[in-house]
């Protein structure tokens, strides 16, 4: 999920802190028109392409709990991005505790996903053992492209920044060094704990699809072979997750799409 990229967002906490300024305006401001401009302009395609992608990521989720019509799945995953956006109406702490618990979800399901698969944990650590092998075939240096670009999605670098300038503007001189490593902290954490969820994902991926003799080309697949291997409830359970993914990562896309587009039009001159 884009929404587990908290990690390396937190690697622009200190400059936040330390100015009170998102990132988005800072180009603008420092560097000549052009630059700016074609950071914008290429920003904002990737971020509607990856919202894109997580809006049908929720609707293919609705599709396999509710058999709703794919296009039913789009409208009703916008609809709940857009309620969460008017219920939180622009409020930080609010859009994070939604998020939060979008991603508890996530990790709950995914634990649960991972206790029924009940996994050799010594293959498991075999397995971790020979990272530089899987690393050098094609076939698993893709795998790993794929995890790096779902945990570290760089367009959520524009709203963490933004959210972080708007607490640290009212922050207290005194207080920022707690800040500071209170930041600090929430790195760590948050890089484990995207590393533990990608592991669960990594482990029930390879203990249900494995060996099932089904090839697995889409969620579809996937949602079925994970019923047949651990049941109708570990199916309804990933269709559950994969929803909270999507919805959260569907958000966050249009808040770093609104935080983008503000930053860059209004000290440029464009708005």
């Amino acid at each position: 999920s884009a929404s587990l990229d908290g990690g390396f967002q937190g690697l622009l906490t200190l400059r936040q802190l330390d100015t009170g300024q998102a990132l988005p305006p800072l180009p603008a401001r420092h560097q000549p028109p052009r630059p700016p401009k074609a950071a914008w302009l290429a920003g904002e395609p990737a971020i509607l392409a990856t919202a894109l992608a997580e809006l049908i990521g929720g609707a293919i989720a609705l599709r396999l709990l509710f058999n709703l019509p794919l296009l039913g799945g789009v409208a009703v995953t916008g609809v709940g991005t857009f309620a969460v956006l008017a219920l939180t109406r622009g409020n930080a702490d609010r859009h994070e505790r939604v998020i939060a618990v979008l991603l508890s979800v996530v990790a709950a399901s995914f634990v649960f996903l991972l206790f029924k698969a009940n996994p050799a944990w010594t293959d498991v650590a075999h397995g971790m053992t020979q990272t530089g092998h899987a690393l050098r075939d094609p076939q698993g240096f893709l795998i790993a492209l794929g995890i790096l670009g779902a945990t570290l999605m760089p367009h959520n670098l524009y709203l963490h920044s933004g959210s972080l300038a708007q607490r640290a503007r009212v922050l207290p001189a005194d207080a920022r060094d707690l800040a500071m490593r209170v930041a600090r902290n929430d790195t760590v954490v948050s890089l484990g704990v995207a590393m533990l969820i990608n592991s669960a994902i990594m482990i029930v991926a390879a203990a249900s699809l494995s060996g099932s003799g089904i090839i697995v080309s889409s969620l579809d697949d996937a949602h079925a072979v994970i019923g047949q291997t651990f049941g109708i409830g570990a199916a309804i359970v990933f269709a559950v997750a994969l929803y909270a993914a999507g919805q959260s990562s569907t958000i966050t896309g249009v808040l770093a799409g609104r935080m983008l587009s503000q930053g860059f039009q209004i000290n440029s001159g464009w708005s």
